[in-house]
């Protein structure tokens, strides 16, 4: 037959189900949160503060029978992990150089010019091209001027004047091209009572880089001291018949500070 348990076993067995619960609690939270310190760990790279972690960083208490060797393995793989993940940077960073060089290697004849009307009559692109240059660099001879091809950027012509669509020019001859692109530096150049804008036809890692780098731009400008652009990206720099080069791994103080440009601060 049946027999109804008593109050006090009842009240017995609740506590201890409760004393487990709570112990099973605070297990799993033990357990949550050396799980995420572990991952933070792991993420580290994705902060830029990764660092090889030691297994004593790792919390041991994750249980009975062998946990000293899972804690190595997971330190050793993290590391390892860590290793390659740096050398993979390593290469993408190479082949993020090369790729880019190609792309500006390829537009390496080209200018672009900004400025020129959607709406004009002088017919091919290429003949209102040679009409604006070719009186400014009056010596360059007839065959140098000539023009591999001509064409607005894409995106169909604009109906309003006032932001028409740059121009892609591409010369047969990197001279003629550098020959236009230093002369248009120091001369105002005008079509139609509008001012022109000529430009490089760079990718736009390095002109985005170029701006980073502005405040080196501008240092150099306000000591009078001539620079240039290169490819791969790099910045020369020319002072007292000297030529130094600030790459994008170097460090900007060791360079103003081979020439003493500015003073060591303590």
């Amino acid at each position: 037959m049946f027999q109804p348990a008593k109050s006090a076993d009842v009240n017995k067995d609740a506590a201890k189900s409760t004393k487990r619960a709570a112990s099973g609690a605070a297990n799993s939270t033990d357990m949550v949160n050396n799980c995420r310190d572990t991952t933070n760990s792991l993420e580290g790279r994705k902060n830029g503060d990764s660092h090889e972690i030691h297994p004593d960083q790792i919390h041991p208490d994750l249980g009975e029978g062998g946990s000293e060797v899972r804690v190595e393995a997971v330190a050793k793989a993290h590391n390892d992990l860590l290793l390659q993940s740096s050398e993979w940077g390593t290469r993408l960073d190479a082949f993020e150089v090369a790729f880019e060089d190609l792309i500006n290697r390829s537009r390496h004849n080209n200018i672009k010019i900004r400025g020129i009307p959607e709406t004009r009559d002088e017919g091919p692109v290429q003949n209102l091209v040679l009409e604006i240059f070719r009186p400014l660099l009056p010596d360059i001879p007839e065959p140098r001027w000539e023009i591999d091809r001509a064409h607005s950027l894409s995106g169909g012509p604009r109906r309003n004047d006032e932001r028409p669509r740059d121009i892609i020019v591409r010369f047969h001859y990197h001279s003629t091209k550098d020959a236009v692109v230093r002369k248009c530096r120091g001369t105002v150049v005008i079509y139609r009572e509008k001012v022109l804008q000529i430009f490089q036809d760079l990718s736009p890692s390095p002109l985005l880089k170029r701006r980073q780098w502005k405040p080196i731009a501008d240092h150099l400008r306000l000591n009078h001291i001539p620079f240039t652009w290169g490819h791969p990206f790099k910045l020369l720099a020319f002072h007292n018949e000297q030529t130094r080069a600030l790459l994008p791994t170097g460090i900007q103080v060791d360079f103003f500070r081979q020439w003493a440009w500015i003073h060591q601060r303590e």
